[in-house]
């Protein structure tokens, strides 16, 4: 189970990662906006689509490896949360 715990932590970093680009694109684009460049705003739309699909890709990995965690522990998926996960392993 550590793998899979120690694979799930990989995703939520590559997640928060992912976030944070996001956030960074959106204070691009407020200044894209104001300056009233359409090439720019299509790039940065561009980028920002590319980021929101890997969020996603890894949201599902987030959501199978929560689920594989909870077989290795005998509970259903609902009882298995990143919060839920924390307070089992101590």
């Amino acid at each position: 189970m550590a793998s899979l715990v120690e694979e799930l932590v990989n995703v939520l970093v590559e997640e928060n990662t992912i976030y944070g680009k996001l956030l960074d694109f959106g204070e691009q684009k407020k200044q894209i906006v104001i300056a009233a460049d359409i090439g720019a705003l299509e790039k940065l739309t561009a980028l920002e689509q590319e980021a929101s699909d890997a969020l996603l890709v890894k949201s599902n990995k987030q959501a199978s490896l929560l689920n594989d965690i909870a077989t290795v522990l005998g509970k259903t998926q609902e009882q298995v949360t990143v919060t839920k996960l924390i307070g089992y392993l101590d």
